[in-house]
């Protein structure tokens, strides 16, 4: 998870006011308390702090992350937020979650059939959280997702309607 921390360039060069003056995500360094700010990131290399370059890989210290995407403090980090969960998704299946909340609160950019299987795949890997926004999603737009019952284990899981191709049941793993 690489990261653009703000008053740096991509490469490192420290930058003028306005790239410093950005709208990233704020979170606290666990060892040294100082502030790392998160602009953009993806998943090659581990956040680290400036101060102590202590690496942000920890489960507490993503979940850290997430809940500050989860709540930002202003609207101009929201693009921010969602690219940060956007790519966290793919291997901390919270992020999905964070995603569902973050779209109660603003317009994401993002499409909701993305939303659907960032969501999809948190609730998939366990993340209770993914079931409260998947239920809101088919009580919103019930045409396209549906939450129906597997015939083979009885438990509830969340299909997209449009696609009635057989759907596999992430507990008991049959096709119905």
């Amino acid at each position: 998870m690489s990261v653009l921390r703000g008053g740096m360039k991509p490469n490192g060069k420290t930058s003028t006011k306005k790239w410093s003056t950005g709208s990233g995500i704020s979170v606290k360094c666990p060892k040294c308390d100082a502030n790392i700010v998160i602009v953009n990131m993806n998943s090659q290399e581990a956040i680290r702090c400036s101060k102590c370059h202590y690496p942000m890989i920890r489960n507490a210290d993503l979940l850290s992350i997430v809940d500050a995407c989860r709540k930002p403090s202003n609207p101009n980090q929201v693009d921010c937020a969602v690219s940060i969960l956007r790519c966290m998704a793919d291997y901390f299946p919270e992020a999905g979650t964070a995603l569902g909340a973050l779209a109660n609160q603003y317009p994401l950019p993002m499409s909701e059939s993305e939303r659907w299987e960032k969501l999809s795949a948190a609730y998939a890997a366990g993340v209770e959280d993914a079931r409260e926004w998947l239920v809101l999603m088919c009580q919103t737009n019930s045409e396209t997702y549906a939450q129906r019952t597997c015939k083979n284990c009885g438990a509830i899981k969340y299909t997209k309607t449009k696609f009635s191709e057989k759907n596999l049941c992430i507990f008991c793993q049959s096709e119905d």
